[in-house]
């Protein structure tokens, strides 16, 4: 009985430890390559957004989108947003699952947050924001 207890510590100790990393690529679309909805909208911050900001904004997103892969939350396929004030951007992303911890993200639209505007988002669509970023 003492060796059992003894095991049933180290594998709660174990599983404490445990962490799950995915890697997560990110590419664009040829619709995301113009970088740029909302150029007739007035008052709309149609600058031009950067590899670099589109990089930064899914890093800022890594933790919640692994939490929701392995939630299965996120569907290969299936597009999802990721949305920040902070960042001043949007993005809808399109997961592709290649292999079972890998994932490519394509890039489908990036839209410039802002208090005015908004980047539209379906009824049924997962949308994370920063209130999901621990």
């Amino acid at each position: 009985m003492k060796y059992l207890k003894l095991f049933e510590r180290r594998v709660a100790q174990l599983r404490s430890d445990i962490t799950l990393t995915y890697s997560l690529d990110v590419y664009t679309t040829h619709h995301s390559f113009g970088r740029g909805m909302g150029r007739d909208m007035e008052g709309y911050d149609n600058r031009e957004v950067t590899n670099s900001e589109i990089v930064e904004l899914v890093r800022y997103f890594r933790v919640p989108i692994a939490e929701k892969i392995d939630e299965g939350e996120i569907d290969e396929d299936v597009n999802f947003i990721i949305k920040s004030k902070k960042k001043m951007l949007s993005m809808v992303l399109i997961p592709k699952c290649d292999g079972e911890m890998w994932w490519r993200l394509l890039v489908k639209t990036v839209f410039r947050e802002s208090d005015k505007f908004s980047l539209r988002t379906g009824g049924n669509q997962l949308v994370l924001t920063d209130d999901d970023v621990k």
